[in-house]
């Protein structure tokens, strides 16, 4: 998925730079945001081919913009039940935030 464009939205200002550093390190086209009501902004402007999230409210928006958006839950409950219940509600992809690099990169 290199060169496909990624929007990254966590409330924490050290894990969104990290990650947007990572996937741009990796040829990813990013944008970062720390607020779920500029996510949805963006969405109604663009399309992204992945975003990666920590709220349910930009999963539903995500997909009733563009179903074919793929969608990753980053969360930091180790929850075995959040993870089973977050791929039930259509999320493509479920990752705890301590995610390892190469970990992120690949999903």
């Amino acid at each position: 998925m290199k060169g496909y464009e990624v929007l990254v939205m966590d409330e924490n200002q050290y894990i969104l730079r990290a990650i947007g550093w990572i996937l741009a390190d990796q040829w990813y086209h990013v944008t970062t945001t720390s607020s779920s009501d500029a996510v949805i902004e963006m969405l109604c402007k663009k399309d992204f081919d992945v975003v990666i999230t920590e709220h349910l409210a930009v999963l539903r928006k995500a997909k009733k913009h563009n179903p074919e958006t793929m969608v990753i839950i980053m969360n930091g409950d180790y929850r075995i039940t959040l993870a089973i219940n977050a791929l039930w509600r259509n999320d493509d992809e479920y990752i705890v935030k301590n995610v390892g690099i190469v970990d992120l990169v690949n999903v």
